[in-house]
Protein backbone atom coordinates (compact mmCIF):
# COMPACT_ATOMS: atom_id res chain seq x y z
CA UNK A 1 0.00 0.00 0.00
CA UNK A 2 1.40 3.18 -0.98
CA UNK A 3 0.51 6.41 0.52
CA UNK A 4 -0.12 10.06 -0.84
CA UNK A 5 1.32 11.61 2.70
CA UNK A 6 3.87 10.57 5.21
CA UNK A 7 1.64 8.73 8.13
CA UNK A 8 2.93 9.91 11.54
CA UNK A 9 1.52 10.43 15.00
CA UNK A 10 2.44 14.48 14.85
CA UNK A 11 5.14 16.75 13.84
CA UNK A 12 8.62 16.59 14.33
CA UNK A 13 8.64 20.06 15.68
CA UNK A 14 9.87 20.87 19.44
CA UNK A 15 11.59 17.12 19.52
CA UNK A 16 10.32 13.39 19.22
CA UNK A 17 6.98 13.74 16.66
CA UNK A 18 7.34 11.39 13.87
CA UNK A 19 6.83 7.52 15.39
CA UNK A 20 4.67 5.72 13.17
CA UNK A 21 2.29 3.15 14.37
CA UNK A 22 0.81 1.29 17.37
CA UNK A 23 3.96 1.06 19.25
CA UNK A 24 5.37 4.74 18.10
CA UNK A 25 8.48 3.27 15.91
CA UNK A 26 10.57 5.55 14.37
CA UNK A 27 10.85 5.27 10.32
CA UNK A 28 14.29 4.67 9.95
CA UNK A 29 14.24 1.83 12.76
CA UNK A 30 10.91 0.83 11.24
CA UNK A 31 13.11 0.15 7.62
CA UNK A 32 15.47 -1.39 9.47
CA UNK A 33 13.35 -4.43 10.80
CA UNK A 34 10.71 -4.50 7.54
CA UNK A 35 12.99 -7.11 5.86
CA UNK A 36 13.13 -9.21 8.65
CA UNK A 37 9.00 -9.16 9.43
CA UNK A 38 8.32 -9.60 6.03
CA UNK A 39 9.94 -12.77 5.98
CA UNK A 40 9.15 -13.91 9.27
CA UNK A 41 5.48 -13.17 8.38
CA UNK A 42 5.69 -14.43 4.72
CA UNK A 43 4.19 -11.10 3.34
CA UNK A 44 5.11 -10.62 -0.75
CA UNK A 45 4.93 -6.83 -0.08
CA UNK A 46 5.87 -4.29 2.34
CA UNK A 47 4.84 -5.08 5.69
CA UNK A 48 3.43 -2.17 6.83
CA UNK A 49 4.05 -0.11 10.34
CA UNK A 50 0.07 0.17 10.86
CA UNK A 51 -1.14 -3.05 11.01
CA UNK A 52 -0.87 -4.76 14.68
CA UNK A 53 1.06 -7.81 13.99
CA UNK A 54 3.66 -6.21 11.59
CA UNK A 55 3.69 -3.77 13.95
CA UNK A 56 4.09 -5.87 16.97
CA UNK A 57 6.97 -7.95 14.99
CA UNK A 58 9.01 -4.88 14.47
CA UNK A 59 8.79 -3.55 17.90
CA UNK A 60 9.82 -6.76 19.41
CA UNK A 61 13.04 -7.01 17.18
CA UNK A 62 13.59 -3.80 18.37
CA UNK A 63 13.38 -4.16 21.60
CA UNK A 64 15.38 -7.44 21.66
CA UNK A 65 18.20 -5.67 19.98
CA UNK A 66 17.67 -3.07 22.49
CA UNK A 67 18.78 -5.54 25.36
CA UNK A 68 21.13 -7.32 23.52
CA UNK A 69 22.98 -4.29 22.67
CA UNK A 70 23.16 -3.62 26.30
CA UNK A 71 24.09 -6.97 27.21
CA UNK A 72 21.24 -8.33 28.72
CA UNK A 73 19.39 -11.43 27.40
CA UNK A 74 15.85 -9.91 26.68
CA UNK A 75 13.85 -12.78 29.21
CA UNK A 76 15.99 -11.10 32.09
CA UNK A 77 14.05 -8.17 31.21
CA UNK A 78 12.40 -7.41 34.60
CA UNK A 79 9.98 -4.49 34.77
CA UNK A 80 11.35 -3.64 38.28
CA UNK A 81 14.70 -2.89 36.92
CA UNK A 82 14.11 0.77 36.16
CA UNK A 83 17.64 1.48 34.76
CA UNK A 84 17.51 -1.19 32.45
CA UNK A 85 13.98 -0.62 31.29
CA UNK A 86 14.62 3.30 30.50
CA UNK A 87 17.80 2.32 28.97
CA UNK A 88 16.35 -0.35 26.81
CA UNK A 89 13.67 2.58 25.62
CA UNK A 90 15.84 4.84 25.12
CA UNK A 91 18.02 2.65 22.43
CA UNK A 92 14.57 2.05 21.02
CA UNK A 93 13.59 5.26 21.01
CA UNK A 94 17.00 7.17 19.75
CA UNK A 95 18.91 4.18 18.79
CA UNK A 96 22.93 2.60 20.08
CA UNK A 97 24.06 5.59 19.48
CA UNK A 98 21.86 8.25 20.67
CA UNK A 99 20.35 6.58 23.63
CA UNK A 100 22.05 8.00 26.03
CA UNK A 101 20.80 11.35 25.29
CA UNK A 102 17.83 9.95 26.32
CA UNK A 103 18.21 9.09 30.02
CA UNK A 104 17.85 10.73 32.83
CA UNK A 105 15.41 13.88 34.06
CA UNK A 106 12.69 14.23 31.69
CA UNK A 107 13.62 12.59 29.26
CA UNK A 108 11.91 10.05 26.86
CA UNK A 109 13.27 7.13 28.74
CA UNK A 110 11.75 8.44 31.97
CA UNK A 111 8.43 9.61 30.18
CA UNK A 112 8.27 5.59 29.59
CA UNK A 113 8.60 4.42 33.02
CA UNK A 114 6.24 6.99 34.45
CA UNK A 115 3.36 5.52 31.74
CA UNK A 116 4.45 2.14 32.57
CA UNK A 117 4.09 2.71 36.29
CA UNK A 118 0.79 4.54 35.55
CA UNK A 119 -0.13 1.50 34.29
CA UNK A 120 0.75 -0.87 36.42
CA UNK A 121 -1.10 0.85 39.33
Amino acid sequence: MQYSYPRVSCSAKGGTGGDMGPFQITPSLYLYYEPEVRVALNLEKFADPYYLVQALFAATAALRDSAKYHGIAPRHVQITNRALVEMIAATYHAGPRNWKRHTGENSYGERTLTNIEIGNQ
